[in-house]
């Protein structure tokens, strides 16, 4: 657990170092099949990375998942409304580690994983307000847990929610 938080925090502190002052951010919460704790940072006019910290949970088979996540993250439509704010759609992929955690009326045990991870998002930011409010669609694939000899163990999440930003 400690050097699962360890990791965590280097890859939000590198992400945070990897482009000067002057360019946009985000900080905000993803709410829906998973919590997050999600951070943006723009590297070109329609690329950005994204960082999330979350917790997710899966209600059938009794598991949950704490992991972390970088993705690249493409621009692929942009519509700017007259005094109202911008509208993207973009989509992006990257790496996954957490720890998978299941428990029966048998056993609890937890296991780290590796996946990969691809989302889509749809997001608005406003221009009177530093808010941006985004609806997310992702899959998450963690084939290091087909090693694992359990019941019931989920290899793949189907993550969706609602994504509330602070820009700055």
């Amino acid at each position: 657990m400690k050097k699962f938080l360890l990791i965590s925090a280097l890859l939000l502190s590198m992400l945070s170092l990897a482009k000067a002052q002057n360019q946009p951010r985000t900080v905000g919460l993803k709410l829906g099949g998973a919590v997050e704790l999600s951070y943006q940072h723009s590297l070109k006019p329609n690329t950005f990375v994204e960082a999330n910290l979350g917790l997710s949970y899966s209600l059938s088979s009794l598991s949950r998942s704490m992991y972390v996540n970088a993705s690249w993250n493409q621009i692929l439509y942009t519509n700017k409304f007259d005094n109202a704010g911008v509208l993207n759609f973009y989509m992006g992929a990257g790496p996954e580690l957490g720890i998978y955690m299941y428990r029966s009326i048998l056993f609890q045990k937890s296991i780290p994983y590796a996946g990969a991870e691809g989302h889509g998002a749809i997001e608005f930011s406003f221009d009177a307000i530093p808010l941006t409010l985004s609806l997310d669609l992702g899959l998450v694939v963690k084939p290091t847990l087909l090693f694992v000899k359990m019941p019931l163990v989920d290899l793949y999440d189907f993550r969706s929610g609602l994504g509330i930003r602070y820009n700055f």
